[in-house]
């Protein structure tokens, strides 16, 4: 059960647990996820937003269960009265326009409450969440300390090595030691898209080789499985399941020519820059310092 073990031991990393603590413990169910960093700023600004959600929610409905407790039940009632025969029907009818009439101050007072609220509230929300998103990245060192992004790149091939010309580049003009340059490459065409997928699904599969001497599929028996044996339906599914996963642009076959380090290569060398780059610093105060130096552009 090799496979089973690797997932489950993938599922168990992937949880989010607690840095700094002996054993990298679960976090405990009762975490405030409104004031605790878990996840980062960006799970702390959602769970704040729940909260607002339902503070909201139970602000309106209390409040309108007051006017209906300290006013007129009538409230609760008002369009949900039932009636069976003709008569009663007209009597409902009669019975709610009236009531609908004299309470209707009270759902007055109520949107005149309530809209003021949402607004208030919305603008609440909305600085709060900055000023968390603003200290956060204050006390805590994320890459975007380090990094800085560079505009009006010419459109250059993969071949020309076009972002370690930018990092000796932004060296030279700013005097400041680059850790290294990224550039976004444009693949937008569907063609160019679907083998650039492929090529890192195939990249990423490698990693997940753990086995170096894969064991064959064994059948239901624990016989060794050939699928040479497969009946007629079996080769018939297999048909159908090839022609859904073409369509799907799946590929489980490692071994096509497409993933060739040569064809990979080629594959990228072709493909054009965009005029992004992100250029990352050794140090923020170097990051800092260069784009005082290079604010008007540099050749």
């Amino acid at each position: 059960e090799p496979q089973i073990d690797v997932g489950q031991a993938y599922r168990s990393r992937t949880k989010v647990r607690q840095e700094g603590v002996p054993g990298r413990p679960i976090w405990p169910i009762g975490t405030n996820l409104n004031t605790t960093d878990v996840a980062g700023v960006g799970t702390m600004v959602f769970f704040r937003f729940q909260t607002a959600v339902l503070i909201w929610a139970i602000t309106g409905f209390a409040l309108f269960m007051g006017f209906a407790l300290g006013v007129s039940t009538d409230l609760l009632q008002i369009g949900v009265k039932k009636a069976v025969t003709p008569q009663q029907f007209c009597s409902v009818i009669q019975w709610g326009r009236k009531r609908q009439m004299e309470l209707i101050w009270t759902k007055v007072y109520w949107l005149a409450f309530m809209y003021p609220f949402s607004i208030v509230g919305a603008f609440i929300y909305a600085v709060t969440s900055q000023r968390l998103f603003d200290y956060m990245d204050n006390e805590q060192m994320t890459m975007s300390d380090y990094v800085a992004a560079i505009r009006d790149i010419p459109q250059t091939a993969g071949s020309e090595k076009i972002e370690e010309k930018l990092k000796e580049a932004i060296e030279q003009a700013s005097g400041e030691k680059v850790i290294g340059v990224s550039v976004a490459w444009d693949y937008h065409d569907h063609e160019t898209e679907h083998h650039v997928a492929e090529a890192c699904e195939y990249e990423t599969s490698l990693l997940d080789k753990f086995d170096p001497e894969p064991q064959p599929e064994e059948s239901m028996d624990g016989s060794a499985w050939d699928p040479e044996k497969r009946g007629c339906a079996g080769r018939f599914f297999d048909h159908i399941s090839a022609k859904v996963l073409q369509n799907w642009k799946v590929n489980l076959d490692d071994t096509k020519s497409e993933h060739d380090p040569a064809h990979i290569k080629e594959l990228v060398e072709k493909i054009q820059c965009t005029d992004s780059a992100f250029a990352v610093f050794d140090t923020e105060d170097a990051r800092d310092r260069a784009l005082d130096k290079l604010s008007g552009g540099f050749d």
